[in-house]
């Protein structure tokens, strides 16, 4: 085999082997690409989750900020002096003192207005019949 055929068949070797990797390169980043679009993607899902779940607590905490004003708005009597504060009682013996925090009472408040809008339609049904 003369020295020109071999030269040329390593070169046409060496071509295809530099064009497989530039292929698995370029297939490697897409598949990268891909995978990090996808991974943003879900991160982005999971914020709008979660600030539409903040959204709706808002809500429902400004409607029970709402409601406590109305209730001070009430110990105002017709002159428009609020009434004092009662002194704590002295209780003696045993007793129990529940320590909750707002966040606390804010939770409870959330799942009685879900569990309340959740069961309203159901009573809908039921008077209608």
């Amino acid at each position: 085999m003369p020295q020109g055929v071999y030269r040329e068949l390593c070169l046409q070797v060496i071509k295809h082997k530099h064009e497989c990797e530039v292929q698995g390169a370029r297939q490697h980043l897409e598949s990268e690409r891909t995978l990090l679009f996808d991974a943003m993607k879900g991160e982005l899902l999971e914020k709008i989750r979660r600030l539409e779940e903040d959204r709706q607590n808002i809500d429902l905490t400004s409607e029970w900020s709402d409601e406590l004003r109305g209730k001070k708005c009430k110990r105002k009597n017709l002159l428009g002096r609020s009434e004092k504060k009662k002194k704590v009682a002295l209780v003696s013996g045993p007793f129990i003192v529940y320590m909750l925090r707002d966040i606390d009472i804010l939770e409870d408040w959330t799942a009685i207005k879900k569990a309340k809008a959740a069961l309203s339609p159901l009573k809908k049904k039921v008077e209608k019949r």
